[in-house]
């Protein structure tokens, strides 16, 4: 949303317009001031204010003229882990409103997703960060990349409770998101985005060449012994073993103390480093997330709509 401060600053803007293209943007703006009374109190705001030093701040800023249209002029950045897989992912767990006005933004070049590469994500957010006008327009979604529920809790540390340091890139990714752009990010609450894979499709990736030919009772086993939570911190891609091999192995806490020999051996592997790739293959496809991964999904990608 762009609100001038003045007529003055208003007759001005339309001034370096001129022409056919001057009489669309006031209809347009007639619109716009139809729209206001509807809109959401976080919708990223652009106050133009003339002779007034600029003020970068989310959701609204206050800028001259000149310093508001290079950020209108900025394409809006959804830096992503992965610009395939997560983009995907992403687009599938949309509202169906959502996700078309979201592919319109990107079709028009107003919007487009950035693959961070992981690790490097922080790099690239930093980066952008540095630059007003370039923060303003950015938007993060990553894993959480959490091994137990409790370490979604405001007081975790990055520490193991035997005081070890923990292996964790989002906890460090989540301080400068929280700090710099409180309204701009969605670090999941689960593990990674293989953990929202709904039941039919972890069946169907897990009897392709990809999942390894594992069987139907693998996929039933995760979905009826595991709880909730269990399910949510599992180690889709190399299993129970996979955990276990790594330095901060304890983080997991006592999260499977009850499992079974028989259930621990059928869930040991996972189910393969490919997994995420599902998402991308099936792109045609209406995912049935479970009722928690919708209710996530509604209340974080408001914040990611307001910017379109």
């Amino acid at each position: 949303m762009v609100i001038f401060n003045s007529d003055a600053a208003l007759e001005r803007a339309f001034s370096q317009i001129g022409g056919a293209l001057e009489k669309s943007y006031r209809t347009a703006l007639q619109l716009c001031f139809r729209a206001i009374g509807t809109t959401p109190q976080n919708t990223s705001t652009l106050y133009i204010k003339e002779d007034s030093a600029p003020q970068w701040s989310d959701p609204v800023a206050t800028l001259p003229i000149d310093d508001a249209r290079e950020l209108l002029n900025e394409k809006i950045c959804i830096l992503l882990e992965d610009s395939s897989n997560d983009w995907n992912f992403l687009q599938g767990i949309m509202m169906e409103s959502e996700r078309e006005k979201l592919l319109n933004a990107v079709s028009k070049g107003w919007a487009a997703p950035v693959h961070g590469g992981g690790s490097g994500l922080i790099t690239q957010l930093e980066a952008r960060l540095a630059c007003p006008k370039e923060g303003l327009r950015t938007f993060a979604i990553y894993d959480s990349d959490r091994l137990h529920p409790d370490e979604l809790q405001e007081g975790w540390d990055a520490k193991c409770l035997s005081g070890a340091k923990a292996t964790c890139q989002a906890y460090y990714w989540e301080k400068v998101t929280k700090d710099k752009m409180p309204l701009r990010y969605w670090m999941l609450k689960r593990r990674f985005i293989e953990s929202y894979m709904p039941e039919d499709q972890l069946k169907d990736y897990c009897s392709s060449n990809f999942g390894r030919g594992l069987s139907d009772e693998v996929v039933q086993i995760f979905f009826t012994e595991l709880s909730d939570h269990q399910r949510w911190y599992y180690n889709m891609k190399e299993g129970l073993s996979g955990d276990a091999r790594r330095v901060d192995a304890e983080r997991n806490r006592s999260l499977y103390s009850d499992l079974g020999e028989d259930i621990r051996e059928a869930l040991n592997s996972g189910f393969g480093r490919s997994l995420a790739t599902h998402y991308a293959k099936h792109q045609d496809v209406v995912f049935r997330w479970d009722d928690s991964a919708i209710e996530e999904a509604l209340n974080a990608l408001p914040n990611l709509m307001r910017l379109i």
